[in-house]
């Protein structure tokens, strides 16, 4: 349906793997020997690193985030280099350090099997698989101008935590808890389907409930949020090396737009420990903030949507580092 769609064989088809398909890390992978001279030499340098640091281990994501040199992004070192985008290469060269700072995703037997399959299904057609918060650090850095943000996006199985600083995504958790599972609670609660219980939900956030009802549902989600809140505490001790946290926050997902969660998200009591600032600045990222305004032609809306418009920014955008 595609191809039929497109009238083409597409070039590449970029999918985006949400947190929640494996086990995500940071490293920090050095070059054995710091010699660039070529985007084909630096890319045999870190598929070298990908086949020193997989081991027995097949169903392995390697990304590269940031090519660091001597310590530093490389963006930095070419900071004030007249025409430095050109021909970087050649003021590299001199390096003592090369070294990728690099996100693994280490997959499960199962889901690394229908990645497979998905490849196998589409006839050879290139395709990307990539972290969907790579894709999130360009949208926001690239799209939205944003350098410093804490990033919590409230997905429909998982909240992920993302740290961007200087323009580079330095640390992330997730912990597998989102609106869904508030949904679910509420159809056990009040007896209801999993549908009736998101439409019982969304009548609930407009105002539309009946003063009793919209009162129950409202003890009970009270109750609930701290089933969200304590992981959501205790993952921002892994961001303590990192910070501090800048006071720019924002919310995305399906989630986003929970009043429950927001007031958590909004007040002052968690950022403290961890930030400069006393108080959150809290925004919601939408699909549209991505286009500056356009929603191509109402395909792309709200918070849910964020998800996809960053991809699509990172499809036209991206400029590859080899």
């Amino acid at each position: 349906m595609l191809i039929k769609s497109l009238e083409k064989v597409p070039s590449k088809i970029i999918i985006a793997l949400s947190p929640n398909v494996g086990e995500y890390t940071l490293v920090y992978w050095k070059a054995v020997q710091p010699k660039i001279t070529t985007a084909i030499e630096l890319r045999k340098q870190f598929q070298n690193l990908f086949e020193i640091n997989r081991g027995q281990d097949k169903a392995l994501i390697a990304y590269p985030l940031e090519l660091m040199i001597n310590g530093y992004p490389v963006s930095r070192v070419l900071a004030g280099i007249p025409n430095g985008s050109r021909d970087w290469y050649k003021h590299l060269q001199g390096a003592e350090e090369v070294a990728f700072r690099t996100m693994l995703v280490h997959l499960p037997d199962e889901i690394s099997a229908d990645l497979k399959d998905t490849k196998e299904s589409l006839g050879g057609m290139p395709i990307e698989f990539v972290p969907r918060l790579a894709v999130y650090k360009e949208s926001i850095v690239g799209a939205l101008k944003i350098p410093d943000l804490f990033l919590v996006e409230v997905g429909g199985e998982e909240t992920t935590l993302a740290l961007i600083k200087n323009k580079e995504l330095v640390q992330f958790r997730s912990f597998p808890l989102g609106s869904r599972h508030f949904f679910r609670s509420i159809a056990r609660r009040f007896d209801v389907s999993f549908e009736a219980a998101e439409d019982l939900k969304r009548q609930y956030g407009q105002e539309l409930l009946g003063k009793a009802k919209s009162s129950q549902l409202r003890e009970f989600l009270l109750k609930k949020v701290g089933e969200w809140e304590r992981p959501f505490l205790e993952e921002l001790k892994a961001f303590y090396p990192s910070g501090p946290i800048p006071a720019d926050v924002a919310l995305t997902g399906e989630g986003a737009l929970m009043p429950e969660i927001t007031a958590i998200v909004k007040s002052s009591g968690w950022l403290g420990e961890f930030s400069y600032a006393q108080v959150p600045k809290v925004r919601v990222l939408a699909a549209e903030n991505v286009f500056t305004g356009d929603t191509l032609g109402g395909s792309l809306r709200e918070s849910q949507e964020f998800a996809l418009a960053s991809l699509i920014f990172y499809s036209l955008h991206y400029n590859p580092m080899f």
